[in-house]
């Protein structure tokens, strides 16, 4: 939904804005796992990235207004829970689904570093236009830009100075 700024990645020289700022750290969740599949598949670790979808009854959105909730569309103007797995608005059995199959399909036996979503690799989305923080959209499909090798690494190697910590797979 949003590129992460590699040069500002704590919003230091920008004004916060919530929105955006969830968005770069999922691109940042999906950039983490290429990277990290890269370096231990040799071990015979794989790495993913997933969006289980908009799931009402977890605690992540505690911050978020009814209201909030429904311009997101994931309360109908009755205040209901919009049940719509197809557009992402799922239940939270049906979110858990894609996270079991990530660890145990046997179709992802040899790749990894994939974003998934609705129990499969999702595709790259080349219509996307960029994140608009005035206007939610649900989603299919990852960017490019989010799957990108260089990107990872970079990020990666930012994530080590930032931390402090280089993880070396030997």
């Amino acid at each position: 939904m949003a590129s992460i700024d590699l040069n500002d990645p704590n919003f230091d020289h920008q004004p916060y804005d919530p929105s955006v700022s969830y968005a770069r750290a999922k691109q940042a969740n999906v950039l983490f796992a290429v990277e990290l599949d890269k370096r231990a598949q040799a071990h015979g670790v794989r790495a993913y990235s997933l969006h289980p979808g908009a799931i009402a009854v977890t605690d992540l959105g505690r911050d978020i207004s009814e209201e909030g909730f429904r311009a997101l569309g994931v309360y109908d103007e009755e205040g209901n829970f919009r049940h719509d797995p197809y557009n992402g608005y799922k239940t939270l059995g049906e979110g858990a689904s894609t996270t079991v199959w990530c660890a145990t399909s046997p179709k992802l036996a040899d790749i990894g570093g994939v974003y998934c979503e609705d129990t499969e690799v999702a595709r790259i989305d080349q219509a996307w236009q960029g994140f608009k923080s005035d206007k939610f959209e649900m989603t299919k499909g990852v960017t490019a830009e989010a799957v990108n090798g260089e990107k990872a690494q970079q990020l990666w190697t930012l994530s080590e100075q930032l931390t402090g910590i280089t993880f070396t797979v030997a």
